[in-house]
């Protein structure tokens, strides 16, 4: 029986059919081959940088807060955000005081010598000295005294510390002094019933 008879294609249509349907399977393929090739290809251009922050935004910032005569500095740093006190500057020409010292300790300069004393002092016999002063004006008190008693320091007519009781073993105190207006009053005394000898001095600074 040949071909014909029993409803097969001749060998020559057979083979041609299987030949079309393997080129068609290599051709898929190799598409999908290419196309998964091109998804999985490694990267062959420039490596990707992180993002950097520009100069302008980086640098820090100095901010003002409140009155201009009275102004405060702050430094705000730009990657935390965290804020810094800084300290006045002084102004453009200003001079800021230069205070100087003798060898024993009290000053030299700047400053105009207001009083001196140099005595004993004793329980019924203690020492004021009065001055007159414009309101913020600024003094420097220095005192030191020898002897077996205590001393006793009291300011009256400025902004100052309560009253001052200073051991009378040589050593030299400084303190200040700022004005309210009116007379100075610095009055030396003994905080026993001890004498002991006092040097002290008002010095009007700038």
């Amino acid at each position: 029986m040949d071909a014909e008879a029993d409803g097969r294609p001749p060998s020559g249509a057979g083979d041609r059919l299987r030949a079309g349907v393997l080129a068609g399977l290599g051709v898929a393929a190799l598409i999908a081959g290419g196309s998964w090739w091109r998804a999985n290809a490694p990267v062959t251009g420039p490596p990707p940088t992180a993002p950097t922050a520009s100069p302008a935004s980086s640098a820090p910032r100095f901010e003002v807060v409140g009155d201009p005569e009275r102004s405060v500095t702050f430094r705000v740093d730009p990657v935390t955000g965290a804020a810094m006190r800084m300290d006045p500057q002084p102004a453009a020409g200003a001079v800021e005081p230069f205070r100087r010292y003798d060898d024993d300790g009290w000053l030299d300069r700047p400053g105009e010598l207001i009083w001196r004393e140099r005595t004993v002092l004793t329980q019924e016999r203690p020492v004021t000295r009065q001055t007159a002063t414009g309101y913020g004006a600024r003094h420097v008190l220095q005192f030191r005294c020898t002897g077996p008693g205590e001393l006793r320091v009291s300011v009256l007519g400025a902004r100052a510390g309560d009253p001052l009781t200073s051991g009378c073993d040589g050593s030299l105190v400084t303190t200040q002094a700022i004005g309210r207006g009116g007379p100075l009053r610095v009055t030396l005394s003994t905080a026993g019933a001890e004498p002991v000898r006092v040097e002290a001095r008002l010095v009007a600074v700038p």
